[in-house]
C-alpha cells in the first residue's frame, strides 16, 4: 500500500467512516459500500466557440473527461468547464453549475464521462462521484441512463 493511499485509509478509519458495521436506527447492522452516484447528467454549453469540433470523430459515449473549475470566470463565479486532454469542450451551464462548483472547491474528488453524442453541437455530460453509502446498489436507471432517456413526466 502506498503511503498517500495508507495516510487517506488511516484518516477516514480515525473518523469512524470505515467501520465495517454500523447500528441503524432499526438496530439491525449495516455495511458501509462504496458507490459511485451520478450527479449531473445534461449537455454542455458553448461547444461550438471551443475545440469540441477537432475531436468529434475521435470521441465516443463512455469516453473520460476532465473537469476543470474556473473560479474566476469574467461572467460566472461557479464557472465549472469539461476538456478532453488539451481540448477545451465548453462549460456546464451556469444555472446548473453551483453544486459542482461548491463541491469541486471543497476538494471533493468528481469524474465525468460523455453521456450523450447525439450530433456534432450536441454533447451530453455526465459526472460522478465516490460515496461511502450503506445503501449496495442504485435505482439502475436514473445511474445508468442519460436523463433525457429517463421516462417521466417532465421528460415527455
Amino acid at each position: 500500500m502506498k503511503r498517500k493511499e495508507f495516510l487517506k485509509v488511516f484518516g477516514l478509519a480515525s473518523t469512524g467512516v470505515l467501520l465495517p458495521e454500523v447500528s441503524s436506527a432499526k438496530g439491525s447492522p449495516e455495511a458501509f459500500h462504496m458507490r459511485d452516484v451520478k450527479v449531473y447528467d445534461n449537455y454542455l454549453k458553448g461547444i461550438q466557440y471551443y475545440d469540441f469540433s477537432k475531436i468529434f470523430k475521435d470521441i465516443k459515449v463512455g469516453n473520460e473527461l476532465e473537469i476543470e473549475r474556473f473560479p474566476n470566470h469574467k461572467f460566472d463565479k461557479f464557472a465549472v468547464g469539461i476538456r478532453r486532454g488539451e481540448n477545451f469542450l465548453g462549460y456546464i451551464p451556469a444555472y446548473e453549475n453551483i453544486v459542482l462548483a461548491n463541491l469541486l472547491d471543497a476538494g471533493v474528488p468528481l469524474y465525468a464521462k460523455i453521456t450523450t453524442l447525439d450530433s456534432y453541437r450536441s454533447v451530453g455530460v455526465g459526472i460522478w462521484v465516490s460515496l461511502v453509502t450503506t445503501q449496495h446498489e442504485s435505482i439502475e436507471p436514473l445511474t445508468n441512463q442519460p436523463a433525457d432517456d429517463v421516462e417521466d413526466w417532465y421528460r415527455r
